[in-house]
């Protein structure tokens, strides 16, 4: 790329994105012209679904050098009429040159930049097409899109009677849920806002979605802030990236065995979120109200379903969303039915889930995200660089290696929006001044695809998930800062602000000015194959056990803020442990009584065994006496045949003798049955002891 140090810029997309590109590439000194299709600046925001907020704090939604005024500021999520009027006021502020319905639909490469094809409206209504040139062109056409709305394909869907709509038509389509069974589909930030909105006049308001995913409280127990809790140095330097800033980051969390605080660290964050949404769960039992409620099995279930089943830091993707506050009470109170299920038809008025389950309904809304970014106005070969699945990855999340004199902004998403954007922009410049080097073609497609694995491995997927640095976005700031040559440390000196303190807009207000100072010096180009400092060894090993000590001060500090909050809770919960602990104590007495029990019935079964015995030595006496009997009886039998033929008086007395032995031989066998019973017995007592 050759220097380009002025010049005409043309910004495509006039959303946030585009207009803080604009605003920073003017403030270095190049003539931009923001082109914006539709009849409205604005993007996303200007064609959002009706009641859509921002999720984070205004103070994070704002550009550096143009904060909202204090004496009018928004609400602390503003609506979408409020961010729009915010960027009409910066429009203003900046006076930058826009361009509505001026759609751009081809641009050709020439030696000195672009010429880009504009479609806009004559002076007499004609749709004209005029051709201007550029020698630089951002691409700010953003990450999400009404018209690339995913759709719903399954069978039934031309049979079913009732509306099946994207969450942008419901206010387009005049569609009114109240007194309608309504279906939201999706599990991100704009069907939890929707389905909590149904069900304020809906006539029953069920959420399907495939799996559960972490949503964020706006507070941990109304008391911590939850900006605050994640988003200060000391949480986000734990958590794991594809790149460090630092040696002493790389260290700490990829380094083992030490690496392994790391995930305990974001477990017991994910534990304080899943007690606060039970917290809120149990807040909304406890309210007071006339309406009937289901069954506390039934609403159980249904929190049940709720819960995701992968880890937070898994979860910390671009989409991570703020759960509107009203949602877990509302599935209490009935009015919001969830289920975990994937849709498989449509019948005439319901809507079928994998589960066999139906759902009669009159309207559906399949808020199931969008396709992956489309780039119409470029040539084939380019666009197949960029449109692919899960969107497209550039280098630093800003440029392509094989894509000459185009940057692109606002596909670095992430939770502090605004400021990737400028710092993506201030970068941008240090490269077409020559400021910055990059390192050949082959390194920056490496480390694309380094960071697309890296990605697909280590969070969950979305179509969109390589256009954001999400959660990651305190190490993507450092590598930028690092790169353009300021310091990535904003609230130095002050150590303990730095650490603890969440980062915002207002930190990186001195940026520009600070590269302007550098600028005037003339320094030598760096070079953006850097990810760090060049730091002192001793230094990195500090850094590194403070980075593990702040682990271990994280978790006592908000084990400490959960137990001062909500000391009665911990009361309660210690009050149940030391009466489970009185049940378990009382339980051992009862184990040491029937052990005594046992001992006894032991020292009987003894005593039965030893009277078996004398039964038995008895009972051998009494055959052997049987014996002899049966021996004289045969005796007597000899001798009455021997004197069979003296008379009818001697064999009446050898039958009588007969009939006497078999008397006495009963009698033994008798004894013998006895003995066997008694035996019996024995073996039985034994197996009860």
């Amino acid at each position: 790329m050759s220097r380009i140090s002025g010049g005409r810029v043309a910004v495509i997309g006039g959303g946030i994105s585009g207009i803080g590109a604009a605003k920073v590439l003017q403030r270095n000194g190049y003539d931009v012209i923001i082109y914006e299709k539709t009849g409205k600046i604005g993007g996303i925001w200007s064609s959002a679904y009706v009641d859509a907020r921002l999720q984070s704090s205004w103070h994070l939604y704002e550009f550096s050098d143009f904060p909202h005024d204090p004496k009018s500021a928004p609400d602390r999520h503003p609506t979408k009429e409020q961010i729009c009027h915010y960027l009409e006021a910066a429009v203003e502020h900046f006076q930058l040159t826009v361009l509505l319905s001026s759609e751009v639909v081809a641009m050709s490469e020439t030696e000195e930049g672009w010429n880009l094809s504009i479609k806009q409206k004559g002076s007499k209504g004609e749709i004209v097409t005029k051709e201007e040139h550029f020698c630089f062109v951002v691409i700010s056409t953003g990450v999400f899109s009404t018209s690339r709305k995913r759709r719903l394909s399954v069978p039934g869907t031309d049979t079913f009677k009732g509306r099946m709509i994207n969450e942008y038509q419901v206010s387009t389509a005049g569609v009114d849920f109240a007194n309608k069974s309504v279906v939201i589909m999706g599990n991100g930030k704009t069907s939890l806002d929707m389905v909590t909105a149904a069900a304020a006049v809906a006539k029953e308001a069920h959420h399907v979605f495939r799996e559960p995913r972490w949503h964020l409280p706006n507070s941990i127990f109304g008391v911590v802030d939850t900006f605050s809790l994640l988003f200060s140095r000391a949480s986000t330097a734990l958590m794991p990236s594809w790149a460090y800033p630092t040696t002493a980051e790389r260290f700490a969390n990829t380094c083992k065995p030490f690496s392994f605080l790391i995930p305990a660290f974001w477990y017991f964050l994910g534990v304080l979120i899943s007690l606060t949404h039970w917290f809120n769960f149990r807040h909304g039992l406890k309210e007071k109200g006339n309406a009937p409620r289901p069954p506390p099995a039934e609403t159980a279930q249904r929190y049940k379903v709720t819960v995701p089943d992968v880890s937070l830091a898994l979860s910390l993707r671009s989409a991570t969303d703020m759960v509107p506050d009203k949602y877990f009470s509302l599935i209490v109170k009935g009015n919001i039915i969830p289920h975990r299920a994937n849709v498989v038809s449509f019948t005439r008025d319901a809507l079928v889930l994998s589960t066999g389950e139906e759902i009669p309904c009159d309207v559906v809304v399949a808020s199931i995200g969008c396709e992956y970014p489309s780039f119409p106005f470029l040539k084939a070969e380019y666009r197949q660089c960029l449109e692919q699945e899960g969107g497209c990855q550039l280098y630093r999340h800003l440029i392509h290696p094989r894509i000459p004199n185009v940057g692109f902004a606002g596909f670095n998403h992430s939770f502090l929006h605004t400021t990737c954007c400028e710092l993506g922009t201030l970068w941008l410049i240090a490269v077409m001044r020559r400021e910055l080097l990059l390192p050949p073609i082959e390194v920056m497609e490496t480390s694309i695809d380094c960071i697309k694995k890296w990605k697909y491995k280590n969070c969950l997927f979305e179509t969109t998930q390589n256009c954001g640095v999400n959660s990651r976005f305190q190490q993507y700031l450092d590598i930028l800062c690092l790169d353009i040559g300021t310091s990535p440390y904003r609230k130095m000196p002050n150590l303990l602000a730095e650490l603890l303190a969440p980062y915002g807009v207002a930190d990186y207000r001195g940026v520009q000015d600070e590269v302007d100072k550098a600028r005037a010096k003339k320094r030598k180009p760096r070079h953006a194959s850097h990810y760090g400092l060049v730091l002192h060894r001793l230094f990195h090993v500090a850094l590194f056990l403070l980075l593990h000590i702040l682990v271990l001060f994280h978790l006592v500090l908000y084990l400490l803020v959960l137990v001062v909050c909500h000391l009665g809770l911990v009361l309660d919960v210690a009050k149940v442990v030391l009466d489970v602990a009185k049940v378990v104590l009382d339980v051992g007495k009862v184990v040491l009584d029937v052990l005594d029990v046992a001992k006894v019935v032991l020292d009987v079964v003894k005593v039965v065994l030893d009277v078996v015995k004398v039964v038995l030595d008895v009972g051998k006496v009494v055959l052997d006496v049987a014996k002899v009997v049966l021996d004289v009886a045969k005796v007597v039998l000899d001798v009455a045949k021997v004197v069979l033929g003296v008379g009818m008086v001697v064999l009446d007395v050898a039958k009588v003798v007969l009939d006497v032995a078999k008397v006495v031989l009963d009698v033994a066998k008798v004894v013998l049955d006895v003995a066997k019973v008694v035996l019996d017995v024995a073996k039985v007592v034994l197996d009860v002891a």
